[in-house]
């Protein structure tokens, strides 16, 4: 969870690599937090690079993680629709 915290706060303060890795080091801790993987989706959305391949791989795994709960669905179809 601490990664996961951390990251937001560098994702807000646009620091996107820095909240890219402590995404990537709460995902090591925990593969089955949806909520990560949507933080590390928008951040990929958001970069300069704008990695829309990569966000759509966090948010379709998140959504496998998580398929039947509505209001993390709406979410994730939301954040997909972003990255077209």
């Amino acid at each position: 969870m601490h990664y996961n915290n951390r990251g937001l706060a560098h994702y807000h303060n646009k620091s996107l690599e820095e909240a890219k890795s402590d995404f990537d080091k709460a995902i090591q801790m925990d593969e089955t937090d949806p909520t990560i993987y949507f933080n590390r989706g928008n951040a990929y959305l958001n970069s300069p690079e704008q990695l829309f391949d990569k966000a759509h791989a966090d948010y379709d795994k998140a959504l496998a993680i998580e398929p039947k709960n509505p209001k993390t669905a709406a979410k994730l179809f939301h954040s997909k629709g972003l990255a077209y």
